[in-house]
């Protein structure tokens, strides 16, 4: 039950993101994928769908990383709730994620794949910029900028 819940809000919280990103900012999907965690959650999501064990942990670091980093990084107040949902759904997943495999006891799994989690985070990170479009990079920075100046001023 628990994990149906955490798979349909991430596909959902996920389209989401692809709708904004790509549909109203006019963002290239390559550059939605380089650009937005949710590609992440999607793919976390497929992998519980298809209860592939070992692609749900190496994908925890990342889920972790941008879950709990968002969350440190946008201030804790009413008018940023909506930011808030995709990095409590990524913790929740990753807690899910590790749980079921402790439950399992597959101590060597959860270790082998947090340890492949964390070089492929650490890849896609380091070769980031060089596929990052740079103008949907400034159409993304300047819009964001915008609408938080906008929706400041409304309040």
């Amino acid at each position: 039950m628990i994990k149906k819940i955490l798979v349909t809000l991430s596909v959902i919280l996920s389209g989401v993101s692809f709708y904004v990103i790509v549909g109203k900012y006019n963002v290239s999907w390559t550059s939605w994928c380089w650009v937005s965690f949710a590609p992440y959650m999607l793919i976390a999501a497929v992998a519980m769908i298809v209860n592939n064990r070992l692609l749900q942990t190496i994908f925890v670091p990342s889920l972790l990383f941008y879950g709990a980093g968002t969350l440190l990084a946008e201030p804790i107040k009413f008018q940023y709730s909506y930011a808030h949902i995709s990095p409590v759904v990524m913790i929740l997943m990753s807690i899910y994620i590790i749980f079921t495999q402790l439950i399992r006891l597959r101590v060597l799994r959860i270790i082998f794949g947090l340890l492949v989690g964390i070089i492929l985070f650490l890849v896609v990170h380091l070769v980031r910029p060089n596929f990052l479009d740079k103008e949907d990079l400034k159409n993304i920075s300047f819009r964001e900028n915008t609408l938080l100046y906008n929706y400041s001023k409304i309040q």
